[in-house]
């Protein structure tokens, strides 16, 4: 049963590698390699959703820790 969760991660993490690398011009073009730098984007509103995420999943986590150890 553990196979199907480390082929998912291993799959989620090639995928997630394979969508950001960057497709460099090959020789025969003139393109600069540094180029303008993108805009930047702002990270704080995402921090709040981060934030609660974090406080749930720990939630959860310390739940099932608790609920395993006043069953065995």
């Amino acid at each position: 049963m553990k196979m199907p969760k480390y082929l998912f991660l291993l799959f989620c993490l090639l995928i997630e590698f394979s969508a950001f690398a960057q497709d460099f011009p090959s020789e025969d073009e003139e393109d600069d390699l540094q180029g303008d730098d993108p805009a930047a984007v702002p990270v704080n509103g995402k921090l709040l959703w981060l934030l609660v995420v974090g406080i749930a999943f720990a939630y959860y986590k310390f739940n099932t820790i608790s609920r395993a150890e006043t069953q065995g």
